[in-house]
């Protein structure tokens, strides 16, 4: 979900004459996006779907929800950056040895 959010690199053809700084803009943008989703977007959803299935599910198998470990551990599940995201990350900064090598 995370990369999903990150707009494609733009065509190699065009020319700017300020890409350090444009590089180092575009890389705080992915990171924001990335951090706002990780740790905002997902454990709200997390927690909207957790809500639901308490009231909608039936009893027997809403029974699971209250369990305060279980709720906990849902939770932390949604908002732990994993290293297949981080590999994904560097691969869209365009740094394929450093992808291969964290994926080690």
């Amino acid at each position: 979900l995370s990369g999903s959010l990150i707009p494609p690199p733009a065509d190699k053809n065009i020319v700017e004459s300020d890409t350090k700084s444009n590089d180092q803009l575009n890389f705080f943008k992915q990171t924001t996006l990335i951090y706002l989703s990780r740790f905002l977007l997902m454990p709200t959803l997390g927690f909207g779907l957790i809500k639901i299935m308490k009231k909608y599910l039936p009893p027997s198998i809403s029974k699971a929800f209250l369990d305060p470990v279980l709720v906990f551990i849902l939770l932390l599940e949604t908002c732990m950056p994993s290293a297949q995201n981080s590999t994904v990350i560097l691969q869209l900064q365009g740094n394929a040895p450093g992808a291969a090598k964290m994926a080690r």
